[in-house]
């Protein structure tokens, strides 16, 4: 199915035209955001009608957060992916969805059929949550709550899947700029100081039933960033990414910030000693020691990864 480009929102058109984020080992954790199908591939939608869905929608993005979680784990082994073991994989998958689709994940860990023979990823490495409510907004808030009562847990850079047509709506729910992460006041939630590379399935928009979920996304991106008591946020926020353009995009910002720096305080040490990280405040990026993050040397100042 082609769909017309001429329909499309200036940010689902820059998703059909670009690829997803690249794959970095400073990546802690792979979220996957649950669609309106089961892993066995039924509708469960409460909202169910007779429009056409892709009916692999959930077990393709579980799938996909699979392969990243082992790309990351092959990257830390410095090995090909296709000789990690299981044994180092080492990335926690954190899959939040409705009480189907847990169940059938959790049968799955139990009796793998579906998945886990053909990607082979450590079952002790899954974090299954309830979904705090059954949307996005829900599957957010489940986030949060997790980061807020896992104490010994730090997540500082974090891959999200879902489908290529729901990114601009993750992106403004789960970015800083969301009323779901930063109060009328700037104060920032569990989520605020972290990085977001959003991943999708099928960014060309050829799945079954792919006009009518455009249309809803851009109808729901209006209405929910609006009225006195929006839901989302109405622009881009700067910790969030789905390709690498945007990525180069902050990196430039960020080395004019430092050069202006440099500028002004008129010494080398004042960049040599310095690195980069996201004021939750102020909502800019600012300077601090690398370690605020925990980045590889170099990420967002330029770094091949």
């Amino acid at each position: 199915m082609q769909v017309r480009i001429e329909n499309l929102t200036n940010e689902q058109r820059e998703i059909h035209f670009t690829h997803n984020p690249s794959i970095f080992s400073d990546i802690e954790m792979v979220m996957v955001l649950t669609g309106r199908t089961s892993l066995n591939q039924k509708n469960i939608s409460p909202h169910f009608d007779i429009r056409p869905i892709d009916n692999e929608d959930t077990i393709k993005r579980l799938i996909k957060g699979i392969k990243i979680a082992r790309k990351i784990s092959a990257l830390r082994a410095n090995k090909k992916v296709e000789d990690l073991t299981p044994g180092e994989c080492t990335i926690p998958i954190f899959y939040n969805g409705t009480a189907i689709q847990n169940a059938e994940l959790k049968n799955e860990l139990l009796n793998p059929v579906l998945i886990l023979p053909q990607y082979r990823y450590p079952k002790h490495l899954f974090i299954i949550r309830s979904i705090e409510e059954d949307n996005t907004r829900g599957q957010v808030i489940s986030l949060i709550n997790f980061l807020s009562k896992e104490k010994n847990f730090s997540c500082n850079n974090l891959a999200i899947i879902s489908s290529a047509y729901h990114l601009p709506r993750i992106e403004k729910l789960f970015g800083l700029s969301s009323p779901q992460i930063t109060n009328k006041e700037g104060d920032c939630n569990s989520l605020g100081g972290i990085l977001i590379f959003l991943h999708g399935i099928d960014r060309k928009y050829q799945r079954n039933g792919i006009d009518d979920d455009l249309c809803g996304e851009r109808e729901r991106l209006m209405s929910y960033s609006s009225g006195e008591n929006p839901s989302i946020a109405k622009l881009k926020s700067k910790n969030t990414f789905y390709n690498d353009e945007q990525i180069i995009f902050i990196k430039s910002f960020n080395l004019q910030l430092l050069a202006k720096n440099f500028v002004k305080s008129n010494t080398k040490s004042s960049i040599k000693s310095s690195h980069l990280f996201f004021n939750k405040k102020n909502h800019v990026y600012t300077q601090s020691k690398q370690e605020k993050f925990g980045f590889q040397k170099g990420f967002l100042l330029g770094k091949r990864f």
